[in-house]
């Protein structure tokens, strides 16, 4: 399923990853502000305390991965009832 639709797939699990952060992130207390601009200041998330050990983020995966695998088989159903022709770049 994920190789049939693999951009819809790669661009969704970015999504949904980042948004899984700030939500679980914001429910540990952590500002919204820590989340943003991370690559210029990634001070501001390392002085929060922000992180998991690996076994969370095993967790975290998991948990992308069953959100994205519906949503990519729905796609796959999209593309194989639709022939338009920028659905082949998806």
């Amino acid at each position: 399923t994920f190789g049939r639709t693999p951009l819809f797939a790669y661009v969704l699990h970015i999504l949904l990853a980042h948004t899984l952060a700030l939500v679980v992130g914001s429910l540990m207390g952590v500002p919204p502000s820590a989340f943003f601009n991370m690559l210029g200041d990634p001070s501001r998330a390392v002085a929060a305390g922000w992180g998991f050990d690996l076994a969370g983020v095993y967790v975290a995966w998991l948990a992308v991965l069953a959100m994205l695998y519906p949503l990519s088989r729905w796609f796959e159903g999209v593309k194989r009832r639709r022939r338009d022709w920028w659905l082949g770049y998806l």
